[in-house]
């Protein structure tokens, strides 16, 4: 699925997330379960990327004992070659608040720990809306991101476009890229093993709520009582 352009981002009270996107014909109303983000900080040897990921509805949330997880899909991913840290704070932050991503997962330990610090100095200067900066699990095996992202994507559920940086850095990592430094030659998959790990170990909460058969039964019993 190609990235597209959302109009309005909404959470409901039970923690489903719509996105309102623009269509060819009218507007489209996409549901997920949740959207979190992965940050993968610049350094003096790479730049700073990040990817904010949805896990799409699945209405097999709603059944004891069918645990088929939800599509993740690449909503978002920037990537920043600049100095200026605020500029990548902007723009994370703006793109943030748009899908209601309220989880961004990174590095927060040394060396790491001033642009943590950065980071918060901007959001209480500027007063913007952004939930939490969250330790990344198992942030320094970078091996088992791999393994994980390979996973979801082998079970049909990681959409990545083949246009994106992330598919690009995919494509092209190999075994000995593993020997030394890959966060800093791969930002992109660096900050997406951050997100799918996430997902992969901290599962988004039962959604109950089943917006297309709804819909249909009101319908359906509105019809039924004009007869």
């Amino acid at each position: 699925m190609e990235p597209y352009i959302v109009t309005k981002a909404e959470r409901a009270e039970n923690g489903m997330i719509s996105h309102t996107i623009i269509t060819k014909g009218d507007d489209k109303v996409l549901y997920y379960h949740d959207v979190r983000a992965g940050l993968s900080w610049p350094t003096e040897a790479a730049p700073g990327y990040y990817c904010i990921l949805g896990e799409k509805y699945s209405e097999t949330y709603r059944f004891e004992g069918m645990n088929r997880r939800g599509e993740l899909r690449l909503l978002v991913e920037r990537e920043f070659n600049g100095i200026s840290l605020n500029d990548l704070f902007a723009q994370l932050t703006d793109d943030s608040a748009m899908l209601e991503c309220r989880s961004i997962y990174t590095d927060i330990e040394e060396p790491f720990e001033g642009h943590v610090e950065a980071f918060w100095e901007f959001v209480h200067k500027k007063g913007v809306k952004v939930g939490s900066l969250t330790p990344a699990p198992y942030v320094d095996n970078f091996l088992l991101g791999i393994s994980w992202i390979q996973d979801w994507v082998k079970d049909g559920l990681l959409s990545v476009p083949e246009t994106s940086v992330a598919y690009s850095q995919l494509k092209t990592i190999s075994k000995p890229d593993l020997a030394e430094s890959p966060e800093e030659k791969f930002p992109a998959i660096n900050a997406l093993r951050f997100v799918v790990g996430a997902f992969h170990k901290y599962r988004p909460g039962q959604t109950l709520f089943t917006p297309n058969r709804r819909k249909a039964a009101s319908k359906s019993r509105g019809a039924l009582g004009r007869r």
